[in-house]
This record gives structure tokens, sequence and C-alpha cells, in this order.
């Protein structure tokens, strides 16, 4: 059986109302973790890849396609390749400030791994490297899928990552950022040349007011 993972897009103009059936932007086996960005007119895609279905892994590519994701128009280039330093680095998540092309990234492993900060001034590189979030002596293990929030106008950012907790599922955290050199140090930042640290709770300065809420409970009783 030939194993395939291609990309899929589904749009809407409303969020909490009908989507669009499915189409395939980007046909092919071991392709994952896609994330879209759209500058100067242009749409670029960034991946990971599945060594069981395409044969590697631990490399990040970008594909262009087109601005209304509905064409595929070139074929990946590969813009770094993690296997001496990053191993199995994965999850690209792409963001712009201050001139550099931004792209966050797991490594090492689900459970025991660090994120990666790639950045450049072109969007096929070269890209400098430097880890920025690492357990250290935390109980937070992994901080693994990472991407970077930009939280308002006054350069108030934060970064959303998943913890594996095993049995328990996988928790969602969300860490300050402290801007240094035009690195995103996440978490608790004891040294400005070293990865920051994550912490469990923290306050965030944010204007805008939201009625949102997570359930913390539920009766089964719906859908």
């Amino acid at each position: 059986m030939l194993s395939v993972v291609a990309i899929y897009i589904s749009s809407t103009k409303d969020p909490f109302g009908k989507w669009s059936s499915l189409w395939c932007l980007i046909p092919g086996k071991g392709i994952i973790d896609p994330c879209p960005i759209w500058i100067n007119d242009k749409c670029y895609m960034a991946v990971g890849f599945a060594k069981s279905r395409i044969g590697f892994n631990s490399c990040i590519g970008i594909y262009e396609v087109s601005t209304d994701l509905t064409k595929q128009l070139t074929d990946y280039k590969i813009v770094y390749d993690g296997h001496n330093e990053n191993p199995t680095i994965e999850g690209p998540k792409f963001n712009v400030r201050n001139g550099f092309i931004y792209i966050m990234a797991p490594a090492g492993s689900v459970k025991g791994g660090w994120q990666v900060c790639l950045r450049s001034k072109s969007i096929y590189g070269p890209y400098e490297t430097k880890i920025v979030l690492m357990q250290n002596g935390t109980l937070i293990n992994g901080p693994h899928q990472g991407a970077l929030i930009d939280l308002d106008d006054s350069d108030n950012w934060a970064f959303i990552h998943f913890q594996d907790m095993r049995a328990y599922g996988r928790i969602v955290h969300l860490q300050p950022v402290t801007w240094s050199n035009d690195w995103p140090l996440c978490g608790e930042v004891s040294d400005l040349l070293l990865a920051g640290s994550p912490v469990s709770s923290h306050k965030y300065l944010i204007n805008k007011k939201s009625n949102f809420s997570i359930p913390s409970s539920d009766d089964f009783k719906g859908n």
C-alpha cells in the first residue's frame, strides 16, 4: 500500500459557518505541518517531512503557492537541514518582524525536545538558527509545535506551544517573549544569550477585551 500525505485546503468567510469542500493544494507523500505566509504579493508554504513516507526528515522545505491557495507554483526547496544540530526538526511556523522572516520549529523529540528559531532577510535563506526555549530544570518537557503571536501594536508578543503529558494528552502553554538582538527568547529568560525556560503562568498585558472562555467541565449531554 502506498502511504500518501497531501496538503488540502478548506476556506470560509465565517469560521463558525459553512466551510468549503476540501481541495488539494500540494500532492505528494510525507509532506507535513504546512504553514503559509504572504509576502510582497506572493505566498509561500513551509513544511516538514515524515521519514516513514518520504524517506527523510530533519529538514524544513518551502513551496511557492498561489496567493489564493489554489495552485502549487514550485516544488519544495530545502532551506534548513537539521540533521547535525537539530535532528527531527518539524512543525515550521512563519512570522515576520523588523525585516526578518522567522520560522519557529521544534526539534529533538515531542517529549524531550526544544524550540528552534530560524531567521533570514530572504524567504529562501540562508537562515540563522538559535535555540530559544528548552525544558531546562522545569517540569514542562518538550516544548513542542509552537508559534509566535503578535498580541497588539506595541511589540508585545507571546509564544504558544504544547507539552506532551503522555496519558493526560497534550497541554497547551503560553509563554512570554523577550526580544534580544531580534531573537525571540521564550519563557523565563535569565541570560539574553541562552534559551528561555517555560513557565506555568504569566500575566499578559493585552488591551483587547474578549468574552471568550474555555469550558472547564462537561456534562456530556451535548454534541
